[in-house]
């Protein structure tokens, strides 16, 4: 009885694989998706239901792709090995989209490509980022340098940082984004006031702050962009 289970599990694995590498995930629902990736932590099992328990828990795949794993592990038929292989989704996700950007050939010159940018730097992430990006006279990306992440520091912890990544590279011009996990593309009173003390700081260096980008999600905010909030930019 167990190798017949084992039989009808290994045909339907099969088939549901063999579907994929014809035409991808055309056809395919959000359980189904989720199903085939378990199929490759949890051997022998009906992963069907699993996926069903999963998405029922957390109401839809990105937001399991976004739990924990203390969480996951509390879902009927999720193993350790379950847990990590899904909490490793988001971070390849964000490895795949940030590995095609190539430093050397990325010129931010343009509120489009400066938005675009910043949104790819927090796909998969959880909690709050800062960057400092780090641009020559011709906004050519130098580089992407991570000035914090997780609890955010204080202003002046930031503004330190970012001075020093301002001298190793030699910059002349930066932009900063960070992200609001869990909120909407808005400043805060911190926000606002954080940018104000780096605009200032760069000056004495004669480094232009160019941009402040807010992301959440998809969405974004660029504070130069806005009439409300554009005097943080002005020399």
């Amino acid at each position: 009885m167990k190798e017949e289970k084992e039989n009808i599990h290994g045909g339907h694995r099969q088939r549901v694989k063999q579907s994929f590498l014809e035409s991808g995930f055309n056809g395919f629902s959000d359980i189904n998706k989720l199903e085939m990736l378990l199929f490759y932590s949890i051997p022998r099992k009906d992963t069907n239901v699993i996926a069903h328990n999963l998405i029922n828990e957390f109401g839809s795949i990105s937001a399991v792709f976004d739990a924990s794993p203390e969480m996951l592990m509390k879902v009927k038929g999720v193993t350790p090995n379950t847990a990590t292989l899904i909490s490793m989704m988001r971070e390849l996700f964000n490895t795949y989209e940030n590995s095609k950007l190539d430093s050397s050939k990325i010129v931010l010159d343009n509120a489009e490509k400066i938005s675009e940018y910043c949104v790819s730097k927090f796909i998969g992430k959880t909690d709050e980022h800062l960057y400092a990006l780090l641009l020559d006279n011709n906004l050519s990306l130098i580089n992407c340098a991570l000035i914090s992440s997780g609890t955010p520091n204080t202003s002046n912890i930031h503004i330190r940082k970012i001075v020093e990544q301002v001298v190793a590279s030699n910059a002349t011009s930066v932009i900063v984004c960070h992200n609001h996990p869990n909120g909407v593309a808005a400043p805060s009173s911190d926000d606002l006031y954080t940018t104000k003390q780096i605009s200032d700081a760069l000056k004495y260096l004669n480094v232009k702050l160019i941009d402040h980008v807010i992301v959440a999600g998809r969405d974004s905010i660029s504070l130069a962009a806005s009439k409300k909030f554009n005097y943080l930019f002005r020399l």
